[in-house]
């Protein structure tokens, strides 16, 4: 394919993505139909065949085609063509479960004292835990998926707007409204660290385990005397074969 042709399909792509059915790539455009550059190199970084798309391919269309079907200002991007964006709406029917995914650092406190959005932003939830896995794996390389009680939130004063088909958006979960998985059992200044259990080696039939503190050290045996060699006598007896070769002394 000719770079020219590449930039008009990576183009068209983009058009696509932020122009029609954003929700379906897990990204929540503004009132203006912006996101963030990074947003959509992320998303588009999970499609197969555009993985390697960076901010660099995004100015070479803009330079390049006539006519780019996309649009940047500062860090934002949006499509030319907004006609067919679906606007944030007020939902009638809400599902049962919605699901979204936090950073593993942050869970504790999150299932603790609840999920705020941070200034600016909303806090974003998918009727699929998959997307809702997906959206959290651009912050998080193994993020902790969240189950939202949609009543249980509304009981007690949470809004959610509807973006797309798959997308809603809140400004804040209780703790008392969602799930996740247990908590990490926190350790104690007590606590001991358990050492693994030591193996003990098999001896087969026959045979004996060695002992190595004991090789050289005991059961040592002293140098072989040689065959033949005679062994010395004990003073006393040299000193009685002494006496009996002396004569007898006579008393006259």
């Amino acid at each position: 394919m000719k770079p020219e042709q590449a930039l008009k399909k990576l183009s068209r792509y983009i058009a696509t993505m932020l122009g029609r059915s954003p929700d379906e790539f897990g990204l929540v455009p503004d009132r203006q139909g912006f996101v963030q550059i990074k947003e959509l190199l992320k998303a588009i970084g999970e499609e197969q065949g555009w993985r390697h798309i960076r901010r660099a391919h995004l100015n070479e269309a803009l330079l390049s085609l006539r006519r780019p079907d996309f649009q940047i200002v500062d860090q934002r991007i949006r499509a030319t063509d907004r006609s067919k964006l679906p606007g944030i709406t007020r939902p009638i029917d809400l599902p049962k479960l919605l699901y979204t995914c936090v950073r593993q650092k942050a869970y504790p406190h999150v299932a603790e004292k609840g999920l705020f959005a941070g200034p600016g932003n909303r806090i974003v939830l998918s009727v699929e835990k998959s997307m809702a896995e997906r959206i959290g794996r651009r912050k998080d390389q193994h993020p902790v998926c969240i189950t939202v009680q949609v009543e249980s939130s509304l009981a007690q004063g949470v809004v959610f707007d509807r973006s797309g088909t798959r997308l809603f958006l809140a400004d804040f979960i209780p703790a008392e409204s969602m799930s996740g998985p247990p908590l990490p059992r926190e350790k104690r200044p007590g606590d001991k660290e358990k050492s693994p259990p030591q193996r003990s080696v098999p001896t087969e039939a026959g045979t004996f385990p060695l002992d190595p503190s004991r090789i050289g050290s005991q059961g040592q045996k002293g140098p072989k005397e040689k065959r033949g060699a005679k062994k010395k006598d004990p003073d006393w007896k040299r000193e009685r074969r002494r006496r009996g070769k002396q004569p007898p002394k006579w008393q006259g």
